[in-house]
């Protein structure tokens, strides 16, 4: 039997009753290995009536013919013979016919045929019908291939159309083959994630990839169809981060590095640390791109192990490094940390200085050739491994050579404070001496110096001169100690000439003109002042100024001056050298009222006291407790180093 039979129409008054037509379609086999089909299409026609037996001998007039999708695949003439009730075959077509891709095909098949000759029987035909053939078994299509974490494997699905069928599963990645299976009876394959490592290699710096999964069906060693594919998202699991083993801090100056304060302890603002990142490295094909370390609150980066150094610092305590790195896909490590302890460091610091005259056993004497010291400083421990040495000195006031050195020496390393009380000499009692004390650690150096006065008596006379309480030494009057008076003073001009009134509200107009000329001004002198530019304040030409506090070397002294103008501005000067000139800071007041010219600003007293203890005037030595906010009343001025 046919797999389907179609019937046709004829022309004929008595078609219905006798003649029958009919087109047979039949499926012979499939071949699976070449996706076709054999068929047979067969038309064929009988008379089912005695009486109706049309015929025509003619094997030219009469034609047969079978249609596959409107053309013809079989055509013939012959002679045809409906007596007897005989069947007359009217053409058979058989062929193998191609399926498409997915195995399915659908085709369109009609027959006919014409007879000629005195007869009853004309114009037969099957109309056109449209045949689907049974599906041919295909390559099998992938049904799953989702997003996934390399580490982690995926699934590839491809179900097969037969149990006779194998696949074989592949993993791709930008024409790259990372796994190949051989031919496997089974509707799925799972890819480890040792087998797709192979994948990172291809993607040192990112964190994803597009995958492609190939799947091959074959029967019997042969393909079968295309092979398929679908693409997925091939992701670096989070947890792949570079590494790093430790990061170190080390010490870059060699003097403080010399002292071995011990691990990781360094010194505030003479230490400069350096941090290096041991043992970092990229993973699963990455590479390190970047270094940080972040510490005291500063962020240090590089594209090497060695990722900085840092400045002075000038924090105390313990402070923490925190190392990273990054690699080339842009992921963080974990962190890793270094304490690093910063000691307390000052520079030395010399709380006394002096000497008075004595005998050579440090016995008070007005008139004695010694000097008996008093010397005090301290220096900061550094664990211990500071040191202090210290020298003394002198010199004729009158020399500017330090021509006597008394002492140069070291004490033990550890030791962090200096007290001594020597006697040294010999000192001509009718001069007077420059002393200077050197205090020094490991690292710095600080100096004091001290006048050692002639010897003392009631009075002394020279050819030029008088000495009061003291051997005279210069000027007509030379003074040691304080001097009471009743009555005027007079002095005359030490600069400009005019005759000058010591300790009286009126005073002549004094001109200034040389850097050398404000440090002849005498300790003590106020007055009304005009300068040039050399050694003056920054504002008015015209000022008032008086002189509080002078150096006992080279002049130095200090200063404040109020402009003439009435502009408001005020200064305190001051110099180490009486030859230099001076450099000036201007006064605030705690006055919130006053308007300042410089900014027109109201400045409150506890603005500029907070954060840093204001200054007195003049040079300080010995303890006690600077002013604050709370002790210095309104409307008083001080002076702020800011």
């Amino acid at each position: 039997m046919p797999d389907i039979r179609l019937t046709g129409t004829l022309s004929s008054p008595y078609v219905n009753h006798t003649y029958h037509l009919y087109l047979d379609l039949t499926i012979n086999s499939q071949s699976i290995q070449n996706n076709t089909s054999n068929i047979t299409l067969r038309q064929w026609a009988y008379s089912s009536s005695d009486t109706y037996q049309a015929y025509s001998s003619s094997t030219t007039g009469n034609s047969c013919w079978i249609k596959i999708n409107g053309s013809n695949v079989f055509y013939d003439t012959r002679s045809m013979d409906f007596r007897n009730q005989q069947v007359v075959e009217l053409g058979t077509y058989t062929a193998d016919i191609s399926h498409n891709s997915d195995g399915t095909l659908v085709i369109a098949v009609s027959s006919g045929f014409d007879i000629n000759g005195p007869s009853s029987l004309y114009d037969g035909a099957v109309a056109s019908y449209n045949w689907s053939l049974t599906t041919i078994p295909r390559a099998s299509l992938i049904t799953s291939f989702p997003e996934f974490t390399i580490g982690s494997g995926v699934t590839v699905t491809a179900p097969r159309y037969s149990a006779s069928f194998t696949n074989t599963f592949q993993i791709n990645i930008g024409g790259t083959v990372i796994e190949t299976t051989g031919d496997l009876a089974q509707d799925s394959c799972t890819f480890s994630a040792a087998q797709l490592d192979e994948i990172y290699a291809t993607i040192p710096s990112a964190v994803s990839t597009t995958a492609t999964a190939y799947v091959t069906t074959k029967l019997n060693g042969s393909q079968i169809g295309s092979t398929q594919s679908a693409s997925a998202t091939a992701n670096v699991g989070s947890d792949i981060i570079p590494t790093l083993s430790s990061v170190t801090a080390a010490e870059t100056v060699a003097s403080v590095a010399n002292l071995a304060l011990g691990s990781n302890i360094f010194a505030q603002t003479l230490s400069r640390i350096q941090f290096t990142i041991n043992g970092a490295a990229g993973v699963k094909s990455s590479s390190v791109s970047s270094y940080k370390v972040v510490f005291n609150s500063v962020t240090y980066t590089n594209t090497s192990s060695v990722v900085g150094t840092t400045g002075a610092i000038t924090s105390t305590g313990s402070f923490v490094a925190t190392a990273t790195v990054t690699d080339s896909r842009g992921r963080t490590s974990t962190s890793k940390t270094v304490t690093c302890t910063l000691l307390t460091y000052n520079a030395p610091e010399i709380s006394a200085f002096s000497a008075f005259r004595s005998d050579s056993g440090g016995n008070a004497s007005p008139l004695g050739t010694y000097g008996k010291y008093t010397a005090a400083a301290t220096i900061s421990s550094l664990n211990s491994k500071n040191q202090i040495t210290y020298s003394i000195k002198s010199k004729l006031r009158s020399s500017g050579t330090w021509t006597t050195t008394h002492i140069s020496t070291s004490l033990a390393v550890g030791t962090t404070s200096l007290s001594v009380s020597p006697v040294y000499g010999t000192y001509t009692a009718t001069i007077s001496y420059d002393l200077l004390l050197t205090v020094s650690d490991k690292f710095n150096s600080v100096t004091a110096g001290y006048v050692l006065s002639t010897g003392e008596v009631a009075m002394s006379w020279s050819k030029t001169g008088i000495g009061v309480g003291k051997v005279w030494e210069q000027g007509a009057l030379d003074i040691g100690g304080d001097a009471y008076y009743k009555g005027t003073i007079l002095e005359s001009s030490f600069v400009s000439g005019a005759a000058t009134l010591i300790g009286r509200t009126l005073s002549p107009l004094v001109t200034l003109s040389s850097a050398s000329a404000w440090g002849d001004l005498p300790n003590g002198y106020c007055g009304f002042v005009t300068h040039t530019s050399v050694g003056a304040p920054p504002v008015s030409n015209y000022g008032y100024f008086i002189k509080i506090a002078s150096r006992d070397m080279a002049k130095g002294w200090g200063g404040i001056w109020i402009d003439y103008s009435g502009t408001g501005n005020a200064f305190f000067g001051r110099t180490t050298d009486g030859n230099v000139a001076a450099s000036w800071t201007r006064i605030y007041t705690s006055d919130a009222a006053v308007s300042h010219a410089h900014d027109n600003t109201s400045i409150s007293l506890s603005d500029y006291v907070s954060g840093t203890t204001p200054k007195v005037a003049g040079i300080i030595s010995g303890t006690g407790t600077p002013p604050t906010a709370s002790t210095v009343p309104t409307g008083t001025v001080y002076l702020k180093y800011v």
